[in-house]
Protein backbone atom coordinates (compact mmCIF):
# COMPACT_ATOMS: atom_id res chain seq x y z
CA UNK A 1 0.00 0.00 0.00
CA UNK A 2 0.86 3.43 -0.44
CA UNK A 3 2.07 5.63 2.70
CA UNK A 4 3.12 9.55 2.79
CA UNK A 5 6.71 10.15 4.01
CA UNK A 6 7.65 13.14 6.11
CA UNK A 7 8.63 15.24 3.30
CA UNK A 8 5.65 14.36 1.14
CA UNK A 9 7.04 11.68 -1.09
CA UNK A 10 4.53 8.37 -1.72
CA UNK A 11 5.90 5.05 -0.98
CA UNK A 12 5.15 2.05 -1.97
CA UNK A 13 4.96 -0.93 0.26
CA UNK A 14 4.75 -4.62 0.80
CA UNK A 15 3.84 -5.31 4.12
CA UNK A 16 4.25 -9.41 5.97
CA UNK A 17 2.37 -9.97 9.10
CA UNK A 18 3.16 -12.89 11.27
CA UNK A 19 2.28 -14.20 14.33
CA UNK A 20 5.54 -15.08 17.43
CA UNK A 21 6.06 -16.38 20.94
CA UNK A 22 8.31 -14.85 23.02
CA UNK A 23 9.59 -18.45 23.10
CA UNK A 24 10.74 -18.42 19.45
CA UNK A 25 12.20 -14.29 19.82
CA UNK A 26 15.95 -14.75 20.09
CA UNK A 27 15.36 -17.16 16.64
CA UNK A 28 13.28 -14.81 14.83
CA UNK A 29 15.13 -11.47 15.71
CA UNK A 30 18.38 -13.61 14.55
CA UNK A 31 16.51 -14.64 11.02
CA UNK A 32 15.25 -11.07 10.72
CA UNK A 33 18.25 -9.35 10.89
CA UNK A 34 19.67 -11.80 8.80
CA UNK A 35 16.75 -10.83 6.25
CA UNK A 36 16.84 -7.14 6.62
CA UNK A 37 20.58 -7.08 4.99
CA UNK A 38 19.63 -9.34 2.39
CA UNK A 39 16.28 -7.62 1.06
CA UNK A 40 16.19 -4.04 3.01
CA UNK A 41 13.17 -4.80 4.79
CA UNK A 42 12.06 -3.27 8.07
CA UNK A 43 10.54 -5.41 10.74
CA UNK A 44 8.12 -3.80 13.82
CA UNK A 45 7.28 -5.51 16.64
CA UNK A 46 3.98 -5.19 18.02
CA UNK A 47 3.11 -6.24 21.65
CA UNK A 48 0.70 -6.50 24.48
CA UNK A 49 1.96 -6.11 28.24
CA UNK A 50 2.19 -9.75 29.78
CA UNK A 51 1.34 -11.35 26.65
CA UNK A 52 3.54 -14.34 25.24
CA UNK A 53 2.73 -13.98 21.92
CA UNK A 54 3.82 -10.68 19.54
CA UNK A 55 3.22 -9.88 15.98
CA UNK A 56 6.34 -9.24 13.75
CA UNK A 57 5.67 -6.65 10.90
CA UNK A 58 8.29 -6.44 7.94
CA UNK A 59 7.63 -3.98 5.05
CA UNK A 60 9.52 -3.99 1.99
CA UNK A 61 10.15 -0.71 -0.05
CA UNK A 62 8.36 -1.62 -3.74
CA UNK A 63 8.42 1.63 -4.72
CA UNK A 64 10.64 1.61 -7.93
CA UNK A 65 8.61 -2.02 -8.54
CA UNK A 66 5.18 0.15 -8.76
CA UNK A 67 7.07 2.94 -10.29
CA UNK A 68 7.57 1.28 -13.38
CA UNK A 69 4.31 -0.51 -13.83
CA UNK A 70 2.64 2.92 -13.74
CA UNK A 71 5.05 4.12 -16.65
CA UNK A 72 4.49 0.95 -18.51
CA UNK A 73 0.77 1.30 -18.14
CA UNK A 74 1.04 4.94 -18.98
CA UNK A 75 3.08 4.32 -22.34
CA UNK A 76 0.28 1.32 -23.08
CA UNK A 77 -1.89 3.68 -22.52
CA UNK A 78 -0.55 6.08 -25.18
CA UNK A 79 -0.15 3.69 -27.08
CA UNK A 80 -3.49 2.48 -27.50
CA UNK A 81 -4.81 6.11 -28.05
CA UNK A 82 -1.97 6.33 -31.13
CA UNK A 83 -3.68 3.15 -32.81
CA UNK A 84 -7.14 4.06 -31.86
CA UNK A 85 -6.91 7.60 -33.30
CA UNK A 86 -4.62 6.98 -36.50
CA UNK A 87 -5.56 8.66 -39.53
CA UNK A 88 -5.18 5.34 -41.43
CA UNK A 89 -6.68 1.89 -41.24
CA UNK A 90 -5.12 0.01 -38.33
CA UNK A 91 -5.95 -3.49 -37.97
CA UNK A 92 -4.72 -6.82 -36.74
CA UNK A 93 -5.51 -10.49 -36.12
CA UNK A 94 -3.97 -13.47 -33.43
CA UNK A 95 -2.22 -16.46 -34.65
CA UNK A 96 -5.17 -18.30 -35.42
CA UNK A 97 -6.58 -15.63 -38.23
CA UNK A 98 -9.53 -13.66 -35.85
CA UNK A 99 -9.36 -10.29 -35.70
CA UNK A 100 -7.68 -8.76 -32.39
CA UNK A 101 -7.44 -5.18 -33.38
CA UNK A 102 -9.94 -2.83 -35.30
CA UNK A 103 -9.06 1.36 -35.20
CA UNK A 104 -11.46 3.71 -35.62
CA UNK A 105 -10.72 4.60 -38.78
CA UNK A 106 -11.11 0.94 -40.13
CA UNK A 107 -14.66 1.45 -38.12
CA UNK A 108 -15.11 4.22 -40.09
CA UNK A 109 -14.34 3.20 -43.68
CA UNK A 110 -15.82 -0.57 -43.19
CA UNK A 111 -18.74 0.46 -41.24
CA UNK A 112 -18.71 -2.54 -38.74
CA UNK A 113 -17.66 -1.53 -35.08
CA UNK A 114 -14.52 -3.03 -33.41
CA UNK A 115 -17.72 -4.82 -31.45
CA UNK A 116 -18.88 -6.28 -34.04
CA UNK A 117 -15.88 -7.83 -35.61
CA UNK A 118 -13.49 -8.41 -32.75
CA UNK A 119 -12.73 -12.53 -32.63
CA UNK A 120 -13.81 -12.60 -35.93
CA UNK A 121 -11.84 -14.41 -38.76
CA UNK A 122 -10.41 -11.94 -41.14
CA UNK A 123 -10.69 -14.62 -44.07
CA UNK A 124 -14.00 -14.26 -44.57
CA UNK A 125 -16.46 -13.29 -47.32
CA UNK A 126 -17.69 -10.52 -44.67
CA UNK A 127 -14.59 -8.88 -45.02
CA UNK A 128 -12.52 -9.83 -47.66
CA UNK A 129 -13.68 -10.82 -51.71
CA UNK A 130 -13.67 -14.12 -52.11
CA UNK A 131 -11.46 -13.30 -55.47
CA UNK A 132 -8.66 -11.66 -53.17
CA UNK A 133 -9.15 -14.72 -50.08
CA UNK A 134 -6.09 -17.06 -51.36
CA UNK A 135 -3.46 -14.10 -51.78
CA UNK A 136 -4.70 -12.69 -48.81
CA UNK A 137 -4.14 -16.13 -46.78
CA UNK A 138 -0.73 -15.95 -48.25
CA UNK A 139 0.16 -12.71 -46.69
CA UNK A 140 -0.99 -13.14 -43.44
CA UNK A 141 0.96 -16.73 -43.13
CA UNK A 142 3.95 -14.81 -44.68
CA UNK A 143 3.31 -12.37 -41.69
CA UNK A 144 3.11 -15.00 -38.89
CA UNK A 145 6.35 -16.85 -40.48
CA UNK A 146 8.05 -13.04 -39.99
CA UNK A 147 8.02 -11.98 -43.80
CA UNK A 148 6.21 -8.93 -43.78
CA UNK A 149 4.28 -7.72 -46.79
CA UNK A 150 4.63 -3.72 -48.25
CA UNK A 151 1.88 -2.47 -50.72
CA UNK A 152 -0.11 -5.01 -50.92
CA UNK A 153 -3.67 -3.61 -52.69
CA UNK A 154 -6.63 -5.42 -50.83
CA UNK A 155 -10.27 -5.15 -51.74
CA UNK A 156 -12.36 -4.92 -48.49
CA UNK A 157 -15.80 -5.27 -48.20
CA UNK A 158 -17.87 -3.04 -46.23
CA UNK A 159 -20.88 -3.42 -44.30
CA UNK A 160 -22.71 -2.14 -47.00
CA UNK A 161 -21.21 -4.55 -49.45
CA UNK A 162 -19.51 -1.71 -51.17
CA UNK A 163 -15.80 -2.33 -52.15
CA UNK A 164 -13.44 -0.61 -50.64
CA UNK A 165 -9.31 -0.36 -52.26
CA UNK A 166 -7.00 -1.16 -49.25
CA UNK A 167 -3.08 -0.40 -50.06
CA UNK A 168 -1.75 -2.67 -46.93
CA UNK A 169 1.40 -3.11 -45.40
CA UNK A 170 1.24 -6.47 -43.07
CA UNK A 171 3.63 -6.51 -40.70
CA UNK A 172 4.69 -9.60 -37.91
CA UNK A 173 3.64 -8.99 -34.37
CA UNK A 174 5.37 -10.13 -31.44
CA UNK A 175 4.89 -10.38 -27.82
CA UNK A 176 7.94 -9.67 -24.98
CA UNK A 177 9.75 -12.72 -25.72
CA UNK A 178 9.75 -12.11 -29.40
CA UNK A 179 7.37 -14.68 -29.91
CA UNK A 180 5.12 -14.53 -33.21
CA UNK A 181 1.22 -14.00 -31.57
CA UNK A 182 -0.57 -11.79 -34.79
CA UNK A 183 -0.40 -9.83 -37.29
CA UNK A 184 -0.97 -6.22 -38.03
CA UNK A 185 -1.71 -4.52 -41.03
CA UNK A 186 -1.96 -1.17 -41.28
CA UNK A 187 -3.62 0.56 -44.83
CA UNK A 188 -4.47 3.35 -46.84
CA UNK A 189 -7.67 4.04 -48.39
CA UNK A 190 -7.43 4.29 -52.31
CA UNK A 191 -10.37 4.05 -53.16
CA UNK A 192 -11.00 6.88 -55.14
CA UNK A 193 -8.82 7.02 -58.30
CA UNK A 194 -8.20 10.76 -58.19
CA UNK A 195 -6.58 10.11 -54.69
CA UNK A 196 -4.76 6.76 -56.23
CA UNK A 197 -1.30 8.16 -57.48
CA UNK A 198 -0.94 10.42 -53.95
CA UNK A 199 -1.70 7.83 -52.20
CA UNK A 200 1.05 5.04 -53.66
CA UNK A 201 3.65 7.90 -53.49
CA UNK A 202 3.08 9.60 -50.35
CA UNK A 203 2.38 5.35 -48.54
CA UNK A 204 6.10 3.93 -48.07
CA UNK A 205 7.25 7.12 -46.04
CA UNK A 206 3.31 7.29 -43.68
CA UNK A 207 2.92 3.77 -43.55
CA UNK A 208 6.36 3.26 -42.12
CA UNK A 209 6.36 5.66 -39.69
CA UNK A 210 2.79 4.50 -38.39
CA UNK A 211 4.18 1.13 -38.15
CA UNK A 212 6.98 1.86 -35.97
CA UNK A 213 5.19 3.57 -33.48
CA UNK A 214 2.35 0.70 -33.24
Amino acid sequence: FAIQTANGETKYVLINLSLRSVNDAHTQNHHNNHTNCAAKTAPIRFSQPDQDDYIVCIAHDITTDVQEEYQTASEAQELRLLVDTANAPIFGIDAQGNINEWNDKTAEITGFTKTEVLGQPLLSALFISPSFQESVSEVLSNALEGRGTSNYELEFQTKSHETRYLLLNATTRVDVNSKIVGVVGVAQDVTEAAKHDRAVAGMANELRQLIDTA
